[in-house]
Parts: C-alpha cells; structure tokens; sequence
C-alpha cells in the first residue's frame, strides 16, 4: 500500500530536502506526493524553519518546465521563484528514489486564478455573464491544452510514481475564493445553479449534445430570481431547499442532460491527461463539494472517471468516522474495485482532534485494503500531528 504525504516544495527548500525525507521515513511513509503546480493562499507553517505565516505564489509551477510545449496552448505559464536556484521536483524525486521512496507530483488544475486573470474568456462563465477568474473551463480547448502539456512534461521529464491531479473538473460556487463572502442568504439551488458554466465551448458542446443552452440558461435565470424572491419573503430550511433542487431538475429534464454532459466533459479531460501522463494517473474527488455523492456539482463522476484514471481519491476530510465510512462505501459501490481508490485523510484540523480519528480511518483503509493513504500536509500540520500518524501506521500496519 502506498503510504503518503502531500507537502509544498518550500517546506521542502527551507526545512531541507534530506531532513524532511528523514521526517516522511520515520513516520513510516513510503511516498512523497510534491505539488508541481499550486494555487494561491496563506498559510500558518508551525514547524518550518524559515517562516510562519507563507504566500504560495498564484498558479505558480515548481518545476523548470519545457516551455516548447505551453506554445500551442497560448497560456504561458508562471514559474515559481522557488525555482531560480534549480527545480525542486527534480531534486526531491532524485533524492526519495535514493531512500527508496517514491515520488509523485501533485498538479493544482483548474484552480487557477492567475491564469484566469490574465485569460479571462477562458474561465468559467456563470448563469448572469459574470466570469470567475479562479476557475479555468474545462471545456476550453486552449486550457485543455496547457493542462495536458503540463502534465504530459511532468510525464515524459520526470521519473515520477505517479501524477495526482486535484481540480480536473469545474470547481462549485464555493470555493474560498480570496475574501469569498456574502452579506444575503443564498441556499443549495442558488448554488447550483450559479455553479453552472455557459462560457461559449459550453454552450457549443451543449448544442453538439442536442441541449438549447440558450433557453436553458434563460429558465434557469428565471428559477434564481424566483428563488430570491421566496427567500426576501420567508427563510427556506435547508433540507428543503435541496428537495426543491431535486424538484427543479425533475421539472426541468435539460438542467439533467446538462449536469450528465459537464461529468461527461470531464472524464473524457481526465481520459486525455491519462494519456498525456504517460503513467499512474490519480484524479482526487470533490474537496468543497463532498461527500462523493455530490461529485456531480464539480462533474466528477467516480463510475466513469475509474475507467479513464488509474486511482480516485476519495476526500475523508470528516472528523464523524460514521461519514468517511458511509462515504468511502459509496464511492467504492461506484468503482467495484478497492484497488482503484486511495483515501486521503485530513491530519490536521478540523477533522484530526484525538489520534484515534486518524487510527480509525487508518484501520478502514487497511480493512478495505485501498491502494493508498495520503495524509495532507506535511506543513501545514504540527509535529504533535505527525507523531500521530506514525503512531497509526506503527500500530496498525496498512
């Protein structure tokens, strides 16, 4: 089974990259999952040597990529400043596979607001016209392309165990955007439907599949402001409003035909990065929009992106081990096959108080007999939390 830990490479370049794999080999980890390409932030680092409060670099890789490939893309990539003084990725991988430790790149997507930035007509277009600049379409050819070249480098440079792509798909309403708030109620259908993309290669790929896209996104306009109202006159309890969303897709059997094209549009973007990588391909399920049950939102569907990818994650980022239970089940019900999923378990809070709540995903995953575990993140959490880890794997050996 694959024991491993996703970490940032300035973690790595400023704690060392000899002292951290020590750190990775004494917790009894046999991977290092190395982000290649990342999205903004801030984050509290309680063990790094250099800095406690760090800005990761938007939309930044941290590898020397071949710039030859991004051409046909018309994107041209950030480059991290981590990498002026050489490539991070390529001394990591070197440097685990000396300890016989695998190494494997992690690949941020469409989570990218730098890009978005500067490319906006490539971005997701909601409901209103209204762009949202951290979330590429999927549906894009030319971000199709930069992906792909991006990943098909990491492939064909890099002796990597595997490449674990996170946001391959549309990213829902929610996402923590910078300074992402609202000040008035928006429920569960308001959500959905302002999560919905109708950039111009949506509504082309909405025709190509026989759906009038115009006339859906005109309804649907309708059916949010009819939502505001009832919500200006009365609250809706939330159970309810997630019956009516179930309702309005009922009523409106195009907003389904839709929803079935968006997976549709993303297993077959995961199946052409399968074939750029080259080699073990893992695609993570819905991190803002789980449980797996609720990969539709995102266009993550589990029963066909097993066919396409290598192995799915699934996100048990819950403390109630009753709902990484109920969740894992679910997902597994969707691929068959345990040997296609890996777990990935939240040391860190909220989900991690006590290590009995890693232990017990630990025990689950080793009764499942997964292909992996990977514990996020190595910087982000305390050595305390660590400590915790090896003590799960020391004791019960997935």
């Amino acid at each position: 089974m694959r024991k491993g830990i996703w970490i940032y490479p300035w973690d790595l370049m400023d704690e060392g990259i000899e002292a951290v794999l020590d750190k990775v080999q004494a917790i009894g980890l046999n991977t290092v999952n190395v982000a290649a390409a990342y999205h903004a932030g801030k984050f509290f680092l309680p063990h790094n040597p250099r800095h406690k409060v760090y800005f990761p670099e938007d939309g930044a890789l941290y590898f020397a990529p071949d710039l030859k490939r991004f051409k046909a893309s018309g994107l041209e990539p950030r480059i991290s400043r981590l990498v002026a003084d050489g490539d991070p990725l390529a001394q990591v991988t070197k440097a685990a596979q000396r300890r016989g430790l695998e190494a494997g790149a992690w690949v941020v997507a469409l989570h990218n607001s730098y890009m978005g930035e500067r490319y906006p007509k490539y971005s997701v277009e909601n409901l209103f016209g209204d762009r949202y600049v951290n979330s590429l379409c999927p549906s894009q050819p030319k971000v199709r392309a930069y992906v792909l070249a991006l990943v098909g480098d990491l492939g064909k440079r890099y002796d990597l165990a595997s490449i674990t792509v996170e946001s391959s798909s549309f990213l829902a309403f929610d996402h923590g955007y910078h300074h992402e708030f609202f000040l008035t109620e928006l429920g569960f259908t308001q959500r959905q439907l302002l999560g919905l993309c109708f950039c111009s290669q949506c509504r082309r790929r909405a025709k190509k599949a026989g759906i009038d896209a115009d006339s859906l996104r005109r309804a649907l306009k309708g059916d949010f402001n009819a939502e505001a109202e009832a919500r200006a006159a009365s609250s809706i309890p939330a159970e309810d409003d997630v019956f009516q969303f179930l309702d309005l897709v009922l009523r409106r059997p195009e907003l389904a035909e839709f929803i079935r094209l968006r997976c549709s549009i993303v297993t077959e973007f995961v199946a052409e990065l399968r074939q750029a990588a080259g080699r073990n391909l893992v695609v993570t399920g819905p991190i803002f929009t789980k449980p797996t049950a609720m990969g539709w939102v995102e266009g993550l569907d589990f029963a066909q992106l097993a066919k396409v990818a290598d192995h799915l994650i699934v996100i048990s980022y819950y403390r109630d081990q009753d709902r990484v239970v109920s969740d894992f089940r679910y997902a597994l019900k969707l691929v068959g096959d345990p040997k296609k999923l890996e777990v990935a378990i939240n040391a860190g809070l909220p989900a991690t108080v006590t290590p009995q709540d890693i232990e017990q995903k630990v025990l689950m995953a080793k009764e499942y007999q997964v292909s992996g575990i990977g514990f996020y993140n190595y910087g982000h959490l305390p050595l305390r939390n660590l400590e915790w880890i090896r003590l799960a794997l020391e004791r019960h050996q997935p």
